[in-house]
């Protein structure tokens, strides 16, 4: 469950500055919302472990974090 959180983590945290036609990249975070896992990671800030806490709240972070077409 920690791992996948921070897979979720690591697709959601998209730099602007590696796209190179200057276009909005919203692909991963627009499947993680699509998917319906975004809400099963707002359940898991309620988790008792922090290992899967910490990555669960990142991830939701940097979606949080996307330009408006993302969020």
């Amino acid at each position: 469950l920690q791992d996948a959180c921070w897979a979720f983590s690591y697709l959601t945290d998209i730099d602007g500055d590696n796209n190179d036609n200057n276009t909005s990249y919203d692909g991963p975070i627009h499947a993680i919302n699509a998917s319906g896992a975004l809400a099963r990671l707002v359940g898991l800030l309620n988790h008792d472990c922090p290992h899967v806490r910490h990555p669960a709240l990142r991830s939701i972070g940097n979606v949080v974090t996307g330009d408006e077409t993302q969020t």
